[in-house]
């Protein structure tokens, strides 16, 4: 569990140290009332509970929590809380909804979707033969931005772009000795050609940022600038840090994201360039996140992309506080300062003083590198004109779908 959702709560310390199952600041006071109850200002509260999920226990109060994943309600949900019920999985190919005509935001107005399970390519040839009305976007269904132009030029689409919700980047391992001076890590920042990546590999398709956080995010610091890319900066730096060229440096990429392999590619160059002695090993996601929970021991850096929340504290805490080594925050980066920040800006509810503590994180984040970001790509998505309703922002897609309409 992701304590930093629910790290305010009453209870939640004993909760974590695992004297107690339950929390003690949860409780139902009746069928249709739900009380919460902090150890004192929590501010991220209702953010993070946008990450917490229902789930009905008259169905699963038997069924340890290890166990729910392969528990036959995983598989037919035959309860819910939103606009559609579910109908219908078939395996690897789509998932079938049906209006719940009493969900408390008013009966959606289409009375079947389907999620279609379907590659990128498949997925655009499909909206070119009318197949699929749309594509979800947030980073993870999105029109690759080598393909937009060709979608743009089927009549019957509309292309909607945002700012995409990921920040890419090249996460280092902060524990590795070869990686703690401060002058080799400013060196791989200012040898890598982001700017590049962003007009070549992106075509265009997203930003530059100074920290790993996507601007357009609140409490995010305009002030920071991106490390500006300069080969012969890095080259001096790493002559500085006393860099031995023949020091292996090992990165990997996750498989399944040809964008992101492409720009781990020129980021490795962009490394040899300098006297690195970078190499760049491909590994599909569930093996990568195991070699990082397991101690990272042969990994150096890699490539992945941290999702942004709308308050900064949950972000943060799970990707940067000590407390979330090594699953949230598989850089193993430790800062007591930092974590003292952090801790801050969850117990005051004054704007002012928040934006003055994610400031300072930010700034530590930018002076002291444990990721060096890349670019946040643009979210773009297409959508068959038919289909009225649909508005692509930073906020899920699907928040008002009870409103689309089919014409």
């Amino acid at each position: 569990m992701d304590f930093s959702l629910v790290d305010g709560i009453a209870g939640a310390k004993a909760r974590k140290k695992g004297d107690t199952q339950d929390l003690a600041g949860f409780k139902a006071l009746d069928d249709k009332t739900f009380e919460v109850t902090t150890d004192g200002v929590f501010a991220p509260l209702l953010d993070g509970f946008t990450e917490l999920h229902i789930i009905p226990h008259h169905v699963l109060k038997d069924i340890p929590v290890k166990d729910m994943a392969k528990s036959e309600f995983a598989a037919n949900p035959t309860v819910g809380c939103g606009p559609y019920r579910f109908v219908k999985y078939a395996t690897d190919q789509y998932i079938e909804f049906a209006r719940f005509d009493k969900y408390f935001l008013g009966a959606p107005k289409i009375e079947r979707a389907f999620i279609r399970i379907v590659s990128p390519d498949a997925a655009i040839a499909q909206l070119e033969r009318g197949e699929l009305d749309l594509v979800l976007g947030q980073g993870l269904g999105d029109i690759p931005n080598i393909e937009i132009e060709r979608v743009k030029k089927v009549p019957t689409l509309e292309v909607q772009a945002t700012a995409g919700p990921f920040t890419q980047g090249l996460m280092l391992i902060c524990k590795q000795e070869k990686l703690k001076n401060l002058s080799v890590r400013k060196a791989m920042a200012h040898a890598i050609n982001t700017p590049g990546i962003v007009n070549k590999v992106l075509v265009g398709g997203g930003t530059i940022t100074a920290i790993p956080r996507a601007a357009g995010y609140p409490f995010y610091n305009e002030k920071l600038k991106p490390y500006e890319f300069n080969a012969d900066k890095a080259k001096n730096l790493l002559k500085e840090a006393g860099w031995n060229k023949d020091t292996p440096l090992r990165l990997v990429v996750p498989t399944g994201n040809k964008e992101r392999t492409q720009w781990a590619t020129v980021v490795q160059q962009n490394l040899t360039e300098i006297g690195m002695n970078a190499s760049l090993q491909q590994m599909d996601m569930p093996t990568l996140m195991k070699n990082l929970t397991a101690g990272a021991e042969e990994i150096d850096g890699f490539f992945v992309g941290y999702i942004n929340y709308m308050d900064p504290y949950t972000y943060f805490h799970r990707r940067f506080h000590s407390a979330s080594i090594p699953g949230g925050n598989p850089c193993y980066y430790s800062n007591p300062d930092m974590d003292k920040l952090i801790e801050a800006s969850a117990r005051t509810v004054n704007q002012e003083e928040r934006a003055k503590l994610f400031n300072r994180i930010q700034e530590i984040l930018y002076e002291e590198l444990p990721v060096i970001p890349i670019a946040c790509p643009t979210s773009t998505i297409a959508v068959n004109k038919r289909i009225k309703g649909v508005h692509n922002t930073v906020l899920p897609l699907t928040r008002n779908i009870q409103e689309w309409e089919i014409r």
